[in-house]
């Protein structure tokens, strides 16, 4: 039996729950030693979250609890994956950090260190940046905006010498407070910036930091605590987003490769058939295949729980009701609660539901979007 292609960018069961306060990433770079910086060496520093290093700065190092991060002409691209999704839309989340400049330009904006907040699609939500001017006189905190960067204060520590190998004592400490609304900003204890809009908002449930310098301006800083937090009025069961998943052609969409694109909970591939990831997003391709996905905790009803998820088909029945795929909601007793039916045609999908009690098909829309052969940006 032949199959629809499921292609799904994301999925998340969540339910009300008493505010908690959560710790989603936290590096003191303790044991991070290293000349020139691996992501296995921040690894060995970091408690809560994972790193991925892009391109390693050629004077970056970690020493002494504090890691530099720094270049002389190629530029440096770390990313910090969250142990768990901060959803700044259902409560509060803060990331904070000590920085240190080492590196000055002949205008502010140039040699920046950047510190960008991601979301689960790659969108940056926040990016502050640190330059400096007048031989390091003159430092300045500023955030993008959509009209370009807007600076906060001046009120910074002067450059800390590039040449120095050891971690500053005197640090700046930022504070970005992240809601529903906006972002507030903290530096040193004193607000800079309040309610300031989100870079992009489409969708802000943050996954990952970047710490970017600009290639050619020999960018560099040094820091230290890297922590974000969340004041959660939810608790999120499951979370997958595949962004951390290894591409790969058929067959390569194994419970391994899933497992790290997923923040909360796990799977197990019974049957993997010809299904993939790419760019972020898996395709359950054709065939029987089978997949399970075990949530973290066991969820309550009385919570009100949200099941949620991005869905696009790729084969195309003669109509309606053919060639679906079914995802199907289980008790702890593996019973399926609700069972969910997607198809589609070239121009329309459809979305059903079982009713067990009339044992038939209960049709909740045909008006969704039609096949669509590659992986798809709208879905």
């Amino acid at each position: 039996m032949k199959t629809v292609r499921w292609i799904m960018a994301a999925m998340m069961v969540a339910g009300m729950a008493q505010a908690t306060v959560e710790t989603n990433f936290f590096a003191d770079f303790t044991g991070s030693q290293a000349s020139p910086l691996t992501a296995t060496a921040l690894d060995n520093g970091t408690a809560v979250g994972s790193w991925i290093r892009t391109t390693v700065g050629t004077t970056s190092t970690a020493t002494n609890g504090a890691i530099r991060l720094d270049t002389n002409s190629n530029g440096y691209d770390y990313t910090a994956a969250l142990g768990s999704v901060a959803d700044s839309s259902a409560g509060t989340v803060t990331l904070s950090y000590d920085i240190r400049n080492i590196r000055s330009a002949v205008s502010i904006g140039g040699k920046a260190s950047e510190v960008l907040v991601k979301d689960a699609g790659g969108d940056v939500l926040v990016n502050l940046r640190i330059s400096s001017t007048n031989s390091g006189a003159n430092t300045e905190l500023a955030i993008d905006t959509t009209s370009g960067f807007s600076p906060l204060s001046t009120n910074l520590w002067p450059t800390y010498s590039n040449t120095n190998t050891e971690p500053p004592t005197d640090w700046d400490h930022v504070e970005v407070v992240m809601g529903a609304s906006g972002v507030d900003v903290y530096l040193n204890s004193a607000l800079v910036g309040t309610n300031i809009a989100y870079r992009n908002t489409l969708n802000q449930d943050i996954t990952d930091l970047q710490f970017f310098g600009t290639g050619t301006s020999q960018s560099g800083a040094w820091y230290d605590n890297v922590m974000v937090t969340s004041t959660k009025v939810k608790e999120t069961y499951f979370y997958a987003y595949f962004n951390h998943s290894p591409d790969g052609s058929a067959g390569s969409a194994t419970a391994s490769n899933l497992n790290a694109g997923t923040l909360v909970g796990s799977w197990t591939v019974e049957a993997v058939e010809e299904s993939y990831v790419t760019n972020g997003i898996v395709a359950w391709d054709q065939g029987l295949y089978t997949n399970l996905a075990t949530l973290a905790t066991t969820v309550d009803l009385a919570s009100n729980p949200v099941f949620s998820y991005d869905v696009r088909g790729k084969r195309a029945a003669a109509a309606l009701g053919g060639k679906a795929s079914g995802l199907r909601v289980q008790n702890e007793n593996g019973a399926t609660i609700i069972n969910i039916s997607y198809s589609c045609t070239a121009s329309a999908g459809q979305l059903r539901v079982w009713d067990a009690v009339a044992s038939a098909w209960t049709n909740l829309t045909d008006n969704l979007l039609g096949n669509i052969v590659t992986p798809p940006s709208v879905i």
